[in-house]
């Protein structure tokens, strides 16, 4: 960005044949309309001014872990509550590097383990 002193903001702007209030192309970005008219105070460079926030991919906050399942990414809490898994036997097994595949393998395996242990009928 072109650094310049602070200059007076106009109330129109004009961009690729459009012209809206700073208000509208604020909306229009995705960002308050302060910062849009501190992006037009401190550079000339309209591409910069008018650049849209990409879609951000949301991260998990730290210590939260990412499971990827079929191709699609589900917190620890989002992939048991989908799938109906123990929590506590997944969170067990994230250390260990499982894929999402290899944790359904192994809650698959193990509550087959717990079924042949009661091994009933049922009427």
């Amino acid at each position: 960005m072109v650094k310049r002193k602070p200059t007076a903001v106009p109330r129109m702007l004009e961009y690729n044949g459009k012209v809206q209030s700073l208000r509208a192309w604020a909306k229009e970005l995705g960002i308050c309309s302060k910062g849009l008219i501190t992006r037009l105070r401190y550079t000339d460079d309209k591409e910069k001014i008018f650049r849209k926030r990409g879609s951000v991919e949301r991260k998990p906050s730290r210590g939260r872990k990412v499971i990827n399942y079929r191709g699609v990414d589900y917190s620890v809490m989002d992939f048991c509550v989908a799938y109906k898994l123990p929590v506590e036997l997944v969170v067990s097994l994230i250390p260990y590097g499982y894929t999402g595949e290899e944790i359904m393998a192994e809650v698959n395996e193990r509550y087959e383990e717990i079924s042949l242990d009661f091994n009933c009928e049922i009427w």
